[in-house]
């Protein structure tokens, strides 16, 4: 089974900046997280299975509009599959999520690979809903709107 060291070990082969919890479960992808819109970004291993998951804030107003595209939305993309996280007690999220079998025989390229195409995904959707204005940024403007997506 691939271990989360050996993750670490590919991610600084591929120059990425990021850290590692003390549970030894979690790396949190750093260079992820600072770009616009990003609010996580992280890898888990749990058990064999490994799992990419970035997260972003969404306004309250998106909710309605995100949920009446979140199927077209999962339809246009092959890699990663999207959710809303909507908690009454927490600011609203959209999550993108990936996972692949993290066995013994997971190389580097079917892992970069696998990273790639998640983080392409990800910025592709994360950039589409920021010039909507659909995201929570601190810095942006706090006016709100409901905005059609584009995504057909």
């Amino acid at each position: 089974m691939t271990e989360l060291s050996q993750i670490a070990q590919w991610l600084n082969k591929m120059n990425v900046d990021f850290y590692q919890d003390e549970d030894d479960f979690t790396i949190h992808l750093s260079y992820l997280q600072k770009i616009d819109g990003i609010y996580e970004a992280k890898i888990e291993l749990i058990d064999d299975i490994l799992k990419v998951v970035i997260t972003a804030q969404i306004k309250l107003s998106a909710i309605i509009s995100l949920m009446a595209e979140l199927s077209q939305i999962n339809q246009s993309i092959y890699f990663t599959k999207i959710y809303l996280d909507i908690v009454d007690d927490s600011e609203p999220k959209i999550i993108f999520t990936y996972a692949i079998h993290a066995a013994d025989d997971l190389t580097f390229n079917q892992f970069s690979l696998s990273l790639a195409s998640v983080e392409e995904e990800a910025l592709q959707v994360i950039g589409e809903l920021n010039s909507c204005e659909l995201l929570n940024n601190k810095c942006r403007d706090t006016h709100q709107s409901i905005v059609p997506l584009v995504f057909h």
